[in-house]
């Protein structure tokens, strides 16, 4: 249960961690200042651990990674 928890609370933070970045794109529209370097291997490794979530079936984590994965998306487009 407290695993739970922890992975929940876990969940919500880096989810929440991509919203400044792209509230800010929305804003000012200028994609110049963002590492597309770090941006490219942060997603894949963001839904590659959303395929190992899936395979283990942790829903905290499968919804966190969701929810970056589509944040990171919306800031490379």
């Amino acid at each position: 249960m407290i695993g739970n928890v922890v992975g929940y609370f876990a969940a919500v933070l880096t989810s929440l961690a991509y919203i400044p970045q792209a509230a800010k794109l929305y804003k000012t529209r200028r994609k110049e200042d963002i590492s597309i370097g770090m941006f490219t291997l942060m997603s894949v490794g963001i839904f590659l651990w959303f395929i190992y979530r899936i395979m283990i079936w942790s829903i905290p984590v499968m919804a966190a990674n969701f929810v970056t994965f589509f944040l990171s998306i919306y800031i490379f487009i």
